[in-house]
């Protein structure tokens, strides 16, 4: 939980300066329609990768041929 912790707030130094930039030059406006591109982009990603693990699950789950 720690090592999650610190991942999730590791972002924060990063993050936080590029969306305060957007916010003051182009608005706040902005600023939220890049928090949200960045979700949906890691709500795609996350999908994908899902239906990958799946796939590869199912494959696993197949009967085998036995050779005669």
């Amino acid at each position: 939980m720690s090592l999650w912790t610190v991942a999730f707030l590791g972002t924060t130094p990063i993050g936080g300066p590029i969306i305060g930039w957007i916010g003051q030059n182009l608005g706040a406006r902005w600023g939220l329609a890049t928090g949200a591109a960045a979700c949906f982009t890691a709500a795609i990603y996350g999908w994908q990768h899902r239906r990958e693990v799946e796939a590869i699950e199912a494959q696993d789950l197949q009967p085998a041929t036995l050779a005669a």
